[in-house]
């Protein structure tokens, strides 16, 4: 993960102070990951700069709650939301490569590979997600990738 945890509740603070900071510049928006039958947090999504052509998706949960399906299920419905809220046609969205779970993430969503990234943690594939306006679309994508 290229992003390093804060090591205290005010390092926490502070960052979520400058996401409510990127989100009030209209540059970045957030999404809280709740957990239905009690709410609780399981993480959070977030689309960085969503209102230009290079939006990038992005998604934090803890390791613990890996593997059960929240990560798909909140990417599915942050893309959804994009797809009706944007005016791209698709986001970024960046995987460590040796991620198998957020790999097979990027492809569920129809993700393809258009690069990568060398940071100081990981390797990052990066795959582009359409961004679909409507079932028709999604249905002829279907199509078009089965051909």
């Amino acid at each position: 993960m290229p992003w390093d945890r804060p090591a205290s509740k005010p390092g926490y603070a502070q960052v979520a102070q400058s996401w409510l900071s990127s989100m009030d510049d209209g540059a970045d928006i957030y999404f809280v990951i709740r957990l239905s039958v009690n709410e609780s947090c399981l993480g959070m999504a977030f689309i960085r700069g969503f209102r230009t052509p290079f939006a990038e998706l992005g998604i934090y949960l803890p390791e613990e709650v890996h593997g059960r399906g929240f990560g798909k299920e909140a990417l599915r419905g942050v893309t959804t939301w994009a797809s009706k809220s944007l005016e791209n046609r698709y986001v970024e969205f960046p995987v460590d490569e040796m991620d198998v779970r957020g790999v097979k993430i990027a492809e569920s969503l129809q993700g393809s590979i258009v690069g990568r990234r060398a940071n100081p943690k990981c390797s990052t594939v990066v795959y582009r997600l359409p961004l679909f306006r409507n079932a028709v679309e999604a249905a002829l994508s279907d199509v078009f990738l089965e051909q």
